[in-house]
């Protein structure tokens, strides 16, 4: 396995957001040859009734299972994470 290869990505969108927003990264990173994983937390992208059903822990549960799975198949792994305020 190539030194590229054995590197991936985890993208996480900020709350409320949706994975579109990590999409021109997970594209950019993906034509230099590394494993993107690009996640939708659980109730985005859905309705404001789906999202109040799930909690920060809903989305720290998820985003660690994908992070687990991505560490069972490349050596090195780096979260991406795009943090929005609220104001």
């Amino acid at each position: 396995m190539s030194e590229i290869t054995t590197i991936s990505f985890l993208l996480i969108h900020g709350f409320t957001g949706a994975h579109f927003e990590m999409k021109p990264l997970a594209e950019f990173l993906e034509k230099q040859g590394y494993a993107v994983e690009n996640i939708t937390l659980s109730g985005h992208e859905t309705t404001i009734k789906e999202l109040n059903k799930n909690n920060w822990t809903d989305w720290i549960n998820y985003a660690q299972t994908k992070l687990n799975s991505l560490k069972e198949k490349y050596e090195r792994l780096t979260s991406i994470i795009l943090m929005t305020a609220l104001s």
